[in-house]
């Protein structure tokens, strides 16, 4: 009962914060078509390996490993279907420290408006993993931004666009 309630006020707190930028004029340059979602399922458009750096900080790595992430022309991009699953993996690195998962930190944007959803996904929260399924969110094209730091304080933060279908 408790984790359909949750669900539920996450996916009507997902819906609220993107419904709103309906009446907001999309300037932004993360639409479909600027997306080229055509060059997702070229040759060049490679999934990021977690060995790769996807970051310029030396904080723990943020391991997306549901769905698979994909760069096209720089870009880190997650293309999901809703429902949605979302498994996120936060990884100490060799020289770092473990990861504090009291740092997390995750925001949502569509044009204009931005949300911290920090508060929303804690209940996913296992260990040094989020895991997310089965949580209803409305189509379309979104920016999704996700920060961790290790107990030292060295913070990675890393932007995808997450594209919903």
């Amino acid at each position: 009962m408790l984790i359909k309630l949750i669900n539920g006020v996450l996916a009507w707190l997902i819906i609220f914060l993107f419904a709103g930028t309906l009446f907001a004029q999309n300037k932004s340059p993360y639409t479909l078509a600027a997306l080229n979602m055509n060059a997702l399922s070229s040759p060049e458009a490679e999934p990021v390996s977690k060995k790769e750096s996807r970051s310029a900080c030396q904080g723990p790595y943020i391991d997306i490993r549901y769905p698979a992430v994909i760069t096209s022309d720089g870009r880190k991009i997650i293309e999901i279907q809703s429902p949605m699953r979302l498994d996120i993996a936060f990884v100490k690195r060799e020289a770092g420290d473990s990861v504090n998962m009291n740092s997390l930190e995750v925001t949502g944007k569509k044009g204009w408006f931005s949300k911290r959803y920090t508060d929303r996904i804690r209940p996913y929260v296992d260990g040094n993993m989020i895991n997310v399924s089965g949580v209803s969110i409305p189509s379309g094209t979104f920016y999704l931004q996700v920060s961790i730091a290790d107990v030292a304080g060295v913070r990675t933060t890393e932007e995808y666009i997450l594209v919903v279908r």
